[in-house]
């Protein structure tokens, strides 16, 4: 689970280093530094007004995962607050990339994301595919 956003910028503001490809990711310079831009909607495989790193108005989540900052691709940030996590009840139900559950203030139940792991079940599936010799989607 992120603890902390580092920070939340327009990605408009970045220089693309590589668009992103059909996988979703790509590569964006900040503060002199090529730092992945994973979309979300493509993570989720939810299909995307447009791609991440090509649509004006696309906000990027900045945060660090094993101590390296990603950038994760989102239509819109629509508030923050702290929460209580709680786990899911079925040991059984193993959902990769949603950390737990939580009720917000207006009592609606929602999933928590838990981006670190929906980064990096990304990266392993990129890895598994490269070794089987394709890409995975």
């Amino acid at each position: 689970v992120v603890g902390t956003v580092e920070e939340l910028i327009d990605v408009d503001a970045l220089k693309v280093v590589r668009p992103a490809g059909a996988d979703g990711m790509g590569l964006v310079e900040r503060r002199g530094a090529a730092v992945p831009l994973l979309s979300l909607a493509r993570l989720l495989e939810r299909t995307a007004p447009q791609d991440a790193g090509g649509a004006r108005g696309t906000k990027a989540l900045i945060v660090r995962q094993r101590g390296e900052p990603v950038a994760f691709a989102v239509d819109r940030l629509l508030g923050q607050q702290e929460i209580v996590l709680r786990p899911l009840e079925d040991p059984l139900v193993r959902v990769p990339g949603v950390a737990g559950a939580t009720d917000l203030g207006d009592g609606q139940p929602t999933l928590v994301l838990d981006l670190g792991a929906l980064g990096a079940a990304r990266a392993g599936r990129r890895m598994g595919a490269a070794r089987s010799g394709g890409w995975a989607s």
